[in-house]
């Protein structure tokens, strides 16, 4: 199994939600945060312009990447 490159812990099996439609692109500042503080986060998942009804996808993911972006969006803080 695949380890974070960030947390060093394996990437555990999980579910997320697919998101249909053309979004925005996100802010300089949220892409640089991404690569090196929460690369395998993978709280969606994009499933292009056509919508479908899948609603969600089967992912790999890092519980600290998921932590750490939740933190940074402020989603993670109560």
């Amino acid at each position: 199994m695949k380890k974070c490159q960030v947390h060093c812990v394996e990437l555990e099996k999980g579910k997320a939600p697919v998101f249909y439609g053309l979004p925005d692109s996100p802010p300089m500042d949220y892409l640089d945060a991404q690569k090196t503080l929460f690369p395998n986060s993978f709280l969606f998942v994009l499933g292009g312009c056509l919508i479908d009804d899948k609603t969600e996808s089967v992912v790999k993911f890092c519980p600290n990447c998921r932590q750490a972006e939740k933190v940074w969006t402020g989603r993670g803080l109560k």
